[in-house]
């Protein structure tokens, strides 16, 4: 009878061990899976932020695009009023050696 008996506690132990390898593997996979779940969450909150980024970069830079097409503008319009005034600044003296010729002529 004690043989039967070392035998069951043997088998019963082997059993235990058995338990604990399962035990221990389903603890291994859980922790596996809550780190791949967690790597997740921060790869996506990852690709989140880079895509604001992204959009805010491209706001700034259509922004800036219009602020540099603005001032071409501008120069091209100063440089239009300049040459208006150029041309208008030859017309006078024009008409002031006219003028001045005119009463060279009468004197």
């Amino acid at each position: 009878m004690l043989y039967d008996e070392v035998s069951v506690l043997d088998h019963l132990e082997e059993g235990d061990e058995h338990a604990a390898e399962k035990r221990t593997a389903a603890a291994k996979q859980q922790a596996d899976e809550v780190a791949a779940q967690r790597m997740k969450s921060v790869e996506e909150a990852k690709r989140g932020a880079q895509a604001r980024i992204r959009t805010a970069e491209q706001k700034a830079s259509a922004a800036a695009q219009s602020k540099v097409k603005d001032a071409q503008a501008k120069r091209s319009e100063a440089e239009s009023k300049r040459a208006q005034a150029d041309r208008v600044e030859q017309l006078a003296d024009v008409e002031k050696r006219k003028r001045q010729a005119a009463r060279a002529a009468k004197s």
